[in-house]
């Protein structure tokens, strides 16, 4: 499989080396082949550079090293030109990559929305039977990253921690001892899932002998997602100077479907002497449509609403809640942004941008226009031929 990016860079996902680098062969788990799994094989750059997998990294079509591998249970090495070469213990210039296996409780919860009136809920939260949450299960994490000493400098570590309900990141913790800290919590009803299930027909009234005992019937669940509730940063790794919360809602047009979601996210500087406790500097605010999941094989599970979120709207403000600055983007799909325009000041001067782009989603053109208070100024053509873009 070919995917490329926006720059024209193309990623192969084929193949493993095979001994001695004679040519690519599928990795098999018995008798079954492994396509999912399988590592980009070449990268090729619009200009034609390329980069192809070996058996311990990547090299280029010279046939030097790009970037090297090597692995040792739960501890990974990563070698990269001019930091030295790899061992098998790290070395000197290797990047030191350690993980670590966590086994999340993954507690599902939401409440039911459309269907049959119990749709297999108990007191409220729904019947694990009804959606498998993967709890119980192992999954590997990088616990440590550490970068080589370079320039007599020492190692420079990175330690990453994790909580227990869904194996998200609760803390990273950088090389000076600063760290940034994470605090989980839900975004209520933000997602919606439709189930089937099987009930048993125990009316005493119905006659058993003209209907089945048991029904299958149609379940919408609306879920609830697990999401950042706070976020604080330490550079000193002992006193919190910045603080920040997120609040989350959504609006839901049908039963399965929403029309808008928001974030808001509020910062505190709790360093900051001369503000008053609890005040914050700035509030954001993003406001999300949604456009359909691409197509097969890149659409999102098939038991959840088939939405991808993508920003409409940002507002910036002040502490006080004075407007600063409105962001509005439009989008061509869930990856691609057609345009953005920036208003200034609330109602003030700003500016807009407007991509085109060819079927492989490159970009043909890009026009730039900037406005002051009641009168568009003529666009600046970053590339292209300006042809479509009507400016006094």
């Amino acid at each position: 499989m070919n995917v490329y990016d926006q720059s024209g860079t193309g990623y192969q996902f084929c193949c493993f080396t095979v001994a001695g680098g004679t040519g690519p062969s599928i990795p098999t788990i018995g008798s079954t082949p492994q396509s999912q799994v399988l590592p980009i094989w070449k990268i090729t750059d619009r200009n034609g550079n390329q980069i192809t997998k070996t058996a311990g990294g990547y090299q280029d079509a010279l046939g030097r090293e790009v970037i090297g591998f090597a692995t040792n249970n739960t501890v990974d090495f990563i070698s990269i030109p001019g930091l030295g070469p790899i061992t098998a213990a790290g070395g000197t210039g290797s990047v030191i990559v350690q993980h670590e296996d966590i086994k999340p409780t993954f507690p599902v919860s939401g409440n039911a929305s459309g269907g049959y009136p119990n749709c297999d809920m108990v007191n409220g939260v729904i019947d694990p039977k009804l959606i498998s949450a993967g709890s119980g299960l192992q999954y590997p994490e990088i616990k440590e990253i550490d970068l080589p000493a370079t320039n007599g400098s020492s190692i420079q570590s990175y330690i990453f921690q994790y909580e227990s309900n869904y194996g998200h990141v609760s803390e990273i913790t950088f090389p000076d001892g600063g760290y940034v800290q994470y605090t989980w919590g839900l975004n209520r009803q933000s997602t919606a899932t439709v189930q089937q299930y099987s009930w048993m027909n125990r009316d005493p009234s119905f006659s058993q002998s003209l209907l089945p005992a048991y029904y299958t019937d149609t379940c919408t669940i609306m879920l609830d997602v697990p999401a950042i509730t706070e976020r604080d940063v330490s550079y000193d790794g002992s006193t919190v100077a910045l603080r920040q919360t997120f609040s989350y809602s959504t609006t839901w047009s049908s039963a399965s479907q929403w029309s808008s979601k928001t974030t808001v996210v509020t910062t505190y500087d709790l360093t900051n002497a001369n503000l008053t406790p609890g005040t914050p500097v700035s509030v954001t605010t993003y406001t999300y449509g949604y456009v359909p999941a691409d197509t097969a094989p890149m659409t999102i599970p098939s038991w959840l609403a088939n939405q991808v979120p993508v920003e409409q709207k940002i507002v910036y403000a002040d502490g006080n809640g004075k407007t600063l600055k409105t962001v509005y983007d439009t989008w061509l799909n869930s990856t691609t942004k057609l345009g953005e325009q920036t208003v200034l000041d609330n109602n003030g001067p700003g500016s807009a941008v407007e991509r085109c782009y060819d079927a492989n989603e490159q970009v043909t053109n890009e026009f730039r226009l900037s406005v002051s208070r009641g009168k568009a100024r003529r666009p600046v053509v970053l590339f292209g031929k300006h042809s479509n873009f009507n400016s006094d």
